[in-house]
C-alpha cells in the first residue's frame, strides 16, 4: 500500500464492488473477460492486510455471471440482489440459442443462477413487478448495486442502446453519483479503462487504463488521513501555547520508554481507533458540572432516565447502525459535557473571581482590619483566575467541542442510515463523504463499507413497517426528544435566570459599598487635613 507508514487501514478493511454490463457474451470473450476480473480482484486486495471484498451481482446471464463466477472461485464474497421476487425472477431466465454467445436451455440457465446464487454470502429480492414493469425493476436493482458499491465493473459492448435499466443507464448513473467504473470491453480484447466523472461516458476511447488509477484509488479510500492538528490559529495565543503542552505530555512515558530502547514509534491511530479509546474513558468529577447544574436548575431528580428510543427490528443492517448511533452519540454526549462543564466552571469562577476583587478592596477600605483578610481575598482572586486559565488550555488540548461536533455528524449520519436500512436503501458513499480527506468522513464510509447488507425479500407488508418505523424513528422520534429538551431548558432557564440577576444586584451591591466606603476614606482625610 502506498502512502505514509503511518497510514493503516481499519482492520479488517472492507471494499464493495458491484458489477452491471451486457447478457451476450461470446464463448472465446467470456474466458478474457473472466481472466480479467480475477486480475482485478487480485490486484484490489493485494495490500497489507487484504481488505474483504464483497462483489454485488444480480446473476443475470453474461456479465453478472462471469463476475460472480470469478470472485467465488477467488474467495470473494458474493451479495445478490434480484429485481423480483425470486421465483419471478427465474422466469426471465429463457436460455439462448444465437451464435454470440454459448448455447443454453431455459432449465440450464435457472440451473446456472441457482447453482451460483447456493455459494453466495447473502441475498436480497427487491419489490419489483416483473410483469407490470420489469424495465424499472432491472433499473432499480443496477442503482441498488451502484449505491452499495465503491467501485463498478462493467463488462459491456459499448452498444448504443436506450432501454431503461440498460448498461448505458447504469453507467451514467454511478458516474453521476460519484462511483467510479472500470469497463472491460465485452466485445473485443482491450486493457481494463477507468471512467470517472459525468463527462466520461462521452469519451470512452479517451479513458484512461485502468491500472494507473487503481492503486491511488484503493489507497485513498483504505489508508485513513493523517491526522490533523486540532487547530492552526494564525495567531497563537499563550493559551493555544499551554493546550499544546498539555497536549504533548499525554503519552510521554511511553515515549520516552521506547525511545530508550531503540523501539520505532507506533502508527498514527486511525479515526476508527480514536472512537474506540475515547469510549473506554469515563466521564465524572468536574466534568459532569454542566450537567448536573441544569438538572439542578430543571428540579429534576438524581439518576432519573430519559425515555429510551425504540428497541430497533432483529434487521443485521438497522441493528449495526443503531449501535454505531448509541457509540457516537454517547462520545457527543461526553465531549459537549466536558465542554460545556468548563463553560459553566470559567463563568462561575469569574463572577468569584469579580466578587473577591470587590471584597477585597471592601476590606482594605475599613479602618481597624488588620490587613490578612484583604490579602486573602486577594489571594483567591489570583486562584480563580489562575484555575480560569488551566480549565481553558485543558479544554484547547482536549478540543472537547470540535469532537463533540464530530461525533454528533458522525451519530447523525448513522442514524439516518439505520433508518433507511429496512427500505434497502444506502447513502450514496460519494454523497455521504464526499471529502475523503476528513477523519469523519473516511470512519463513516468505512464504516458503510463493512455493514452487513440486507437481506430477505422487500414485500409490501415489510416495506410498510419499514416506512412507518422510518417515521417514528427518524422523525417522532427527534419531535418528541426536541419538546423534552424544550421543557429541561425553559425551566432551568428561568432559575438560572434569576440566579443570574441576583449575582448582579449582589456585585453592584459590593460595588457601592466599595464606592462609598472610598468616598467616606476621602473625607475624613479632608477632615482630618483641615484639622491640621
Amino acid at each position: 500500500m502506498s502512502g505514509s507508514d503511518s497510514a493503516r487501514p481499519v482492520a479488517p478493511a472492507s471494499l464493495r464492488i458491484g458489477v452491471t454490463g451486457a447478457r451476450r457474451i461470446t464463448a472465446s470473450m467470456q474466458a478474457h473477460l473472466s481472466q480479467q476480473v480475477r486480475d482485478l480482484l487480485a490486484a484490489i486486495a493485494g495490500t497489507t492486510p487484504a481488505p474483504s471484498l464483497r462483489l454485488l451481482s444480480p446473476l443475470a446471464r453474461g456479465a453478472d455471471r462471469i463476475a460472480a463466477r470469478a470472485a467465488v472461485d477467488a474467495g470473494v464474497a458474493l451479495f445478490v440482489p434480484m429485481p423480483f421476487p425470486q421465483a419471478a425472477y427465474e422466469t426471465s431466465f429463457s436460455g439462448s440459442d444465437t451464435d454470440d454467445e454459448p448455447r443454453l436451455s431455459a432449465d440450464d440457465d435457472v440451473a446456472a443462477f441457482r447453482a451460483l446464487l447456493a455459494r453466495a454470502a447473502g441475498s436480497v429480492e427487491l419489490d419489483g413487478d416483473i410483469a407490470a414493469d420489469a424495465p424499472g425493476g432491472y433499473a432499480a436493482v443496477g442503482q441498488f448495486v451502484v449505491r452499495h458499491s465503491d467501485l463498478l465493473l462493467a463488462l459491456w459492448d459499448d452498444a448504443a442502446e436506450r432501454k431503461k435499466g440498460g448498461t448505458a443507464e447504469i453507467l451514467r448513473y454511478a458516474l453521476r453519483v460519484g462511483v467510479p467504473v472500470i469497463w472491460l470491453h465485452a466485445g473485443t480484447p482491450q486493457p481494463p479503462r477507468w471512467l470517472a466523472g459525468t463527462d466520461s461516458f462521452d469519451r470512452l476511447a479517451e479513458a484512461p487504463l485502468a491500472a494507473e488509477r487503481l492503486a491511488a484509488w484503493r489507497d485513498r479510500l483504505l489508508c485513513p488521513p493523517a491526522p490533523p492538528r486540532l487547530r492552526q490559529p494564525r495567531h497563537a495565543t499563550l493559551l493555544d501555547h499551554a493546550g499544546d503542552a498539555v497536549r504533548w505530555t499525554d503519552g510521554l512515558p511511553g515515549r520516552i520508554g521506547r525511545r530508550l530502547r531503540g523501539h520505532p514509534p507506533p502508527p498514527a491511530p486511525s479515526p476508527l481507533d480514536l472512537v474506540r479509546a475515547e469510549t473506554q474513558r469515563p466521564v465524572g468529577g468536574l466534568w459532569t458540572t454542566y450537567d448536573r447544574l441544569i438538572r439542578l436548575a430543571a428540579r429534576e431528580r438524581p439518576g432519573a432516565a430519559a425515555p429510551k428510543a425504540d428497541t430497533p427490528p432483529p434487521d443485521a443492517p438497522q441493528a449495526w447502525w443503531q449501535a454505531w448511533y448509541a457509540r457516537a452519540d454517547a462520545l457527543a454526549v461526553r465531549h459537549a459535557s466536558r465542554s460545556r462543564s468548563v463553560t459553566a466552571l470559567v463563568l462561575g469562577l469569574a463572577a468569584v473571581a469579580v466578587a473577591l476583587g470587590g471584597v477585597g478592596d471592601a476590606l482594605a477600605a475599613l479602618d481597624g482590619l488588620p490587613s490578612w483578610p484583604a490579602r486573602a481575598a486577594l489571594a483567591l482572586q489570583l486562584l480563580a483566575i489562575g484555575a480560569i486559565m488551566l480549565l481553558v488550555a485543558v479544554a484547547r488540548a482536549g478540543a472537547w467541542q470540535e469532537r463533540s461536533v464530530e461525533r454528533r455528524l458522525l451519530a447523525e449520519l448513522c442514524r439516518i442510515q439505520a433508518a433507511l436500512a429496512p427500505l434497502a436503501r444506502d447513502l450514496p458513499l460519494s454523497v455521504a463523504a464526499a471529502d475523503r480527506t476528513s477523519p469523519l468522513a473516511w470512519l463513516f464510509a468505512a464504516l458503510q463499507r463493512a455493514a452487513p447488507l440486507p437481506t430477505g425479500r422487500l414485500t409490501p407488508d415489510r416495506l410498510k413497517v419499514a416506512r412507518a418505523g422510518l417515521l417514528r424513528g427518524l422523525i417522532g422520534g427527534q419531535v418528541h426528544w426536541h419538546r423534552a429538551r424544550r421543557r429541561r431548558m425553559h425551566r432551568a432557564g428561568a432559575l438560572l435566570l434569576h440566579g443570574g440577576e441576583a449575582l448582579f444586584f449582589a456585585v453592584a451591591v459590593v460595588i457601592g459599598v466599595k464606592l462609598w466606603l472610598a468616598r467616606r476614606r476621602g473625607g475624613m482625610a479632608g477632615a482630618s487635613a483641615s484639622a491640621g
